[in-house]
Parts: C-alpha cells; structure tokens; sequence
C-alpha cells in the first residue's frame, strides 16, 4: 500500500470582508498502527494575527472625540495553508498574498474621551505580514503600511495622526515591530497630550486570553 506524501489544505481570506480567526490543525492516522476507533487528537493554532488600537487621553482638562481610524498599505488578501508531512508535522503558512493601498478594517467609533480616560478598539483579525514593505516598486514611505487616526478636540478641528507602522517600538525597546506573526495580539497604544503630540507604542503578547470575534471563525 503506497503511503501519500505530503498533505496539504488551504483557504482564502480576504480582510476588508473577514473579521475572524482561522484556526488550522492536522494529524495523520497511521492505519497499520492505530486502532480505527483510537481519538485523533488535533493541536489548534491561531493563524491570523490580532491587532487593536487603544488611545489614552493624557491632555489635561481637555476632552477628545475618537472620530474614526484605518489602516491602509496592507497584505489584504492570501491563502491561509496547513501542510502535514510523511513524519505527521504540520506547517501552517500564508500563501499567494497580495498587498495593496485600500483603507481597511474602517472604524468610526466617534467616541468622546474625557481628559486621562482611555478608549479601545475592537479587535482586528489580520494576515500575518511584514510591515516594513509597501506597495508596489520603490518601497516609497508614503506606501508603507500606516495607521490613520482622525480625533477632535473640545472646541476645535478634526485632526489627523498618520502612524507609520514599521517604526513603532514596545514601551520598553528601542527595536521597532516590524512583522505580524501568526498568533500573537498587538495593541497599538496611543498616548495623546494635545498640547504635547501623540506618542505611540506597541504592546505585544501571546493571544492569551479569549479574543472574541463577531462569527464563530473558520477551522481548516
């Protein structure tokens, strides 16, 4: 009897229509060593990664109106691909991704953020990429992938915050983020002082705790 070789299974996904998890597991059943009816036990991981955007008022007596934000000059759409090899290993990848310069995952919370209150994001289910690469040739700035954020002071014009993902440091690292990895949660923390600028950073962790998401996701 001929052993296949390797085995693989994949599925699209396109994030300015998805706002869920991809899970992706795999095990092979070897039928001249297990029993038929022996459990066959998968180890799920998270494919996606998940991003959020939290701003923190740290003006002084002022209040603020979180108008709306986006992203934009991402990896929008790919292949999310599990491979299980002849030793039962299993691969998860991200295949055929394409990036391009549409504003996505659009939030308009138009949400008022009292003085040295804080306001959260929903969570964003992202492919994993590199942040350091734009759109088409040249690797221009102005196509790198970035965060808009549009906010308005008590008494005053709507502003903009345009934030250049690629440059963005952990509270305590000089070392800037560059990359999404597959099962990690990154929370783009946004001190605004508005007499003082905005000051980002980004917090990094494992998924840990349950991320809700508004389907009950995709298993692959």
């Amino acid at each position: 009897m001929d052993i296949p070789g390797n085995i693989a299974i994949s599925t699209s996904f396109d994030i300015t229509a998805d706002n869920y998890d991809l899970l992706g597991a795999a095990n092979r059943r070897r039928g001249n060593i297990q029993n038929p009816m022996d459990t066959v036990n998968f180890r799920f991981a998270h494919m996606t990664s998940v991003v959020q955007v939290k701003v923190m008022n740290n003006s002084e007596n002022i209040g603020v109106t979180i108008d709306s934000y986006h992203f934009k000059n991402l990896v929008v759409v790919g292949d999310a691909k599990v491979t299980l090899d002849l030793s039962g290993y299993a691969n998860r990848s991200w295949i055929n991704t394409e990036r391009n310069s549409s504003n996505v995952r659009v939030s308009e919370p138009d949400e008022e953020v009292d003085s040295g209150e804080t306001y959260l994001g929903e969570y964003n289910f992202m492919i994993p990429q590199r942040l350091d690469q734009a759109v088409g040739a040249g690797g221009l700035e102005a196509n790198m992938p970035k965060l808009y954020l549009y906010y308005t002071p008590e008494s005053s014009v709507q502003k903009e915050a345009i934030i250049s993902l690629k440059d963005i440091c952990p509270r305590d690292s000089s070392t800037p983020i560059t990359s999404w990895q597959m099962g990690s949660k990154y929370i783009y923390e946004i001190s605004m002082r508005l007499d003082g600028g905005v000051l980002v950073t980004v917090t990094t962790t494992d998924w840990g705790d349950p991320v809700e998401a508004e389907t009950p996701g995709l298993l692959i």
